[in-house]
């Protein structure tokens, strides 16, 4: 049994797949520190190899007195059954809310085909590389079982809020690194640490409530280029062993020295690859769209969504509002920035431009006359 605390939820995992549970603890090891009060979220998965039930009833015979929402969406008596989840589709959930504890039991069915003689084929076929093809599906059943539902009760509560963006504090001023995947976030924070210092809060989510920032701490995933644009200073982290991320990617922790669970959001800027280097005032309605659309064009976060609608049966806490007036109190409370980096650009000069505008320092004239000189 893993146990674990997540801005400021304790959670509990345990799987019946010993190499899940492994991978769990690697992955959740930066997170708060121990439990200290009741579990607030306790998760239990089953792993099955092959297809899963094809009469639903004869499984979950508990179904007939349920109501149906959804053609594979059932509740009753502070329970709620959802099946095919969402893009998950061989993860069977079952969700109970007492009004402050949820309790997961997951079923996840691993198959190479729809169709069983077809899946047993492929399994043969794939023998050498079914180990690694198992292993793909980690992370997202962490997010379900532990990250999801705490993200909920935070949510649900009116603490927090998720947004996808990455954050580093400097001196006790937080700077959010906002947009889609790919523009250089996760790199930026292992320059901004290793240069200037600075605490990592998370690299995929934050959870805000438009001023205060809520770390959700998991490893850095760098591509080959950025490893090589940090050079030496990977040697701050520890590389993840033994699993390979999507598209290409390692996996990072970063010392414990170097994490914080939380601080206030001083600067939000959203960092763009750029054939020029630049830095723009972003208005407060452009940045809001903005942090919605990235939201909007993450899978992880999208999952979320249709996650935390399906608890919103059992309990409707309006929480859309929470996460609107969240955002909206963000761009209205502290600047915002786009900026343009360079292949060329190095990440000390990266942190140093970042630091500058974190601390308020007048970086545009500078950002501009830089670009110019590119």
């Amino acid at each position: 049994m893993l146990r674990v605390r997540i801005a400021g939820v304790d959670v509990e995992f345990a799987s019946d797949w010993p190499r899940l549970d492994e991978y769990a603890e690697v992955h959740l090891r930066q997170a708060g520190g121990a439990c200290e009060g009741p579990v607030r979220v306790s998760a239990r998965l089953r792993w099955h190899e092959g297809q899963p039930p094809s009469d639903l009833r004869a499984t979950y015979p508990e179904l007939r007195g349920c109501e149906r929402w959804d053609r594979d969406l059932y509740s009753g008596k502070g329970r709620a059954y959802w099946f095919r989840v969402d893009d998950l589709r061989d993860l069977h959930l079952v969700f109970d809310w007492d009004g402050s504890t949820i309790e997961l039991r997951g079923d996840y069915y691993h198959r190479l085909s729809k169709v069983a003689w077809k899946d047993r084929l492929r399994r043969l076929w794939n023998l050498r590389d079914l180990e690694r093809r198992r292993r793909r599906r980690f992370t997202t059943l962490l997010y379900y079982l532990v990250f999801y539902p705490v993200f909920w009760t935070l949510e649900h509560e009116g603490t927090a809020h998720p947004v996808h963006a990455a954050a580093v504090d400097v001196g006790g001023r937080t700077l959010l690194l906002a947009g889609p995947s790919g523009v250089g976030k996760s790199t930026l924070c292992v320059a901004l640490v290793s240069e200037l210092g600075g605490r990592f809060l998370g690299d995929t989510f934050v959870l805000t409530d438009g001023r205060s920032v809520l770390a959700v701490p998991e490893p850095v995933l760098l591509d080959g280029w950025s490893q090589r644009w940090l050079g030496e200073r990977l040697g701050l982290l520890e590389r993840v062993p033994s699993h390979a991320y999507v598209l290409g990617r390692d996996g990072f922790l970063f010392p414990s020295r170097a994490l914080t669970g939380g601080g206030k959001a001083a600067a939000l800027v959203f960092p763009r690859r750029a054939p020029e280097r630049f830095v723009r005032p972003v208005s407060s309605r452009e940045a809001a769209s903005r942090i919605f659309a990235s939201n909007d064009l993450v899978n992880d976060l999208r999952r979320y969504r249709a996650f935390a609608a399906v608890l919103e049966l059992l309990e409707p806490s309006a929480i859309e509002q929470g996460r609107l007036a969240a955002v909206e109190r963000l761009v209205r409370d502290v600047p915002t920035y786009e900026v343009g980096l360079t292949p060329q650009v190095s990440p000390a000069d990266a942190a140093e431009l970042l630091g500058n505008l974190l601390a308020g320092n007048d970086e545009l004239e500078t950002g501009r006359s830089r670009s110019a000189g590119s």
